[in-house]
């Protein structure tokens, strides 16, 4: 399989001009790169069955809404862009999926993109089976509806020192609130019912596909961060992103969660969402 591949992408009235970008060998992961390019807007997905995407229009929206929230409106030609996406995705034939992050610049040349393309790495099935570890950090995003390359750049540090048994770093905020990973939305079921916050965190649109699951089921369901000071009531807690899907986890810091995990709530969202994703993907 191609590893990590870079393209800026300029938009003429009269052509798309796409061009490789050629970055230092020691730059591997999407990350990495993108701290290598201008700073702006981004969005981050992946594909299934080689060349299907979930709700790509929402990842368009979301990079204008970014543009639109840091004053510098921009309007890009989703159409276009998909033509662009599927002529880079032929080099990866026999339907190998990737995550594709597209960011839009905001610093240098305004409106231009770049494409970055790395071969998909999602979580072992022991993973799905057991739960996985997480632990907690102070970090908030500036601008929480805005997805910026900044906040790549503010939380790589600790990204960094992440030992491999723990799967992600979730944020709190000032009140010791369970906000969102680095890369996750957080879940938490205390008594039957399942928290999320909604204020001070980005919309992610795995997590909006996982709260229509849940609300199919009729599981009551709360908009609000938990507490960190009720982690002893929280029967299960799940993580959710576009390569992860929906991921249980065993373990926040120090505190065992639950009995069992995944718990039944988790798993009967972790089966809907996989049916759920079948019915919505589409070709790019």
């Amino acid at each position: 399989m191609k590893s990590l591949s870079v393209w800026k992408v300029t938009s003429r009235p009269d052509q798309i001009i796409i061009l490789p970008v050629f970055l230092p060998e020691e730059i591997r992961t999407l990350d990495g790169a993108s701290l290598c390019l201008p700073g702006g807007a981004y969005t981050t997905l992946r594909t299934y069955h080689g060349d299907k995407v979930l709700h790509f229009a929402d990842h368009v929206h979301r990079l204008e809404e970014t543009a639109q929230l840091t004053g510098q409106p921009h309007r890009l030609d989703e159409q276009n862009l998909r033509t662009v996406i599927r002529n880079l995705l032929k080099d990866y034939p026999g339907g190998e999926n990737v995550r594709i992050r597209l960011i839009l610049d905001l610093e240098q040349v305004v409106g231009e993109l770049y494409i970055l393309v790395e071969p998909l790495i999602v979580p072992s099935s022991v993973a799905y089976q057991q739960g996985v570890r997480v632990i907690t950090c102070d970090i908030q995003r500036q601008l929480p509806k805005a997805k910026l390359t900044r906040f790549i750049d503010r939380s790589s540090p600790l990204r960094e020192t992440l030992s491999p048994e723990v799967n992600e770093a979730i944020m709190l905020d000032v009140q010791e609130r369970f906000l969102e990973g680095l890369s996750s939305n957080f879940f938490a079921v205390i008594g039957g019912v399942v928290w999320t916050a909604e204020q001070g965190v980005l919309s992610g649109i795995t997590r909006a596909l996982v709260i229509e699951c849940a609300s199919r089921f009729g599981f009551p369901l709360r908009l609000d961060p938990p507490p960190r000071d009720d982690i002893i009531s929280f029967n299960e807690v799940f993580i959710t992103s576009s390569s992860r899907g929906v991921l249980p986890v065993r373990q926040i810091d120090q505190s065992r969660i639950g009995i069992d995990c995944p718990g039944p709530i988790p798993r009967r969202l972790m089966a809907a969402y996989l049916t759920s994703l079948e019915d919505q993907i589409e070709p790019v």
